[in-house]
């Protein structure tokens, strides 16, 4: 049996206390077979400031592209996790217009495989979160994967959610 994400990301968090957040990510999806994980937030601590928090295992080419060109205002599974409170797979996303598939190819040229689901995730602090797990397994083993681990993924999200939550500065409400 596989030991659930949540609980390899509970020990690791026990065993080595000082973990960053992309390395733990590094590590969960290297033991669980994903090709990347990712947590991208938007936390209410810098009101005003809607660049998102970014903790993840794509190529770092590719996370550079993506800050500079503002693509969480554009990509299609960030704007629907944030809408709504159901997991995304990517494969049931509409892929119609011209931007979402130039989105989606480009992403491809960096490593980005075609089998994901996002996690949308709320805090107390109203925050609101994607965990995203990604994968290049056939689409018929990628179902029945993440079949067997989108609930124990969910309570993963929580966890990182609180944690990041935790180091985060007070928020800054000044005078202005």
């Amino acid at each position: 049996m596989v030991t659930p994400l949540s609980d390899r990301y509970l020990l690791l968090k026990e065993q080595r206390p000082d973990i960053k957040p992309t390395e733990m990510l590094q590590v969960l999806a290297q033991e669980m077979g994903l090709n990347n994980l990712s947590y991208l937030g938007f936390h209410k601590t810098n009101p005003g400031n809607s660049d998102p928090v970014i903790h993840t295992t794509y190529d770092p080419a590719w996370l550079t592209r993506y800050q500079e060109e503002s693509y969480h205002l554009i990509d299609p599974v960030v704007d629907q996790s944030l809408e709504g409170t159901l997991p995304v797979d990517w494969s049931e996303l509409p892929k119609v217009d011209r931007t979402t598939r130039n989105f989606f190819g480009e992403a491809m040229e960096f490593g980005v495989r075609q089998n994901g689901v996002s996690i949308p995730i709320r805090d107390h602090l109203h925050g609101k979160a994607v965990l995203t797990l990604n994968s290049d397994l056939r689409i018929h083993e990628w179902r029945k994967y993440k079949r067997g681990i989108i609930a124990d993924a969910i309570y993963l999200g929580c966890l990182i959610q609180s944690d990041i939550v935790a180091i985060l500065p007070a928020p800054r409400w000044g005078r202005g």
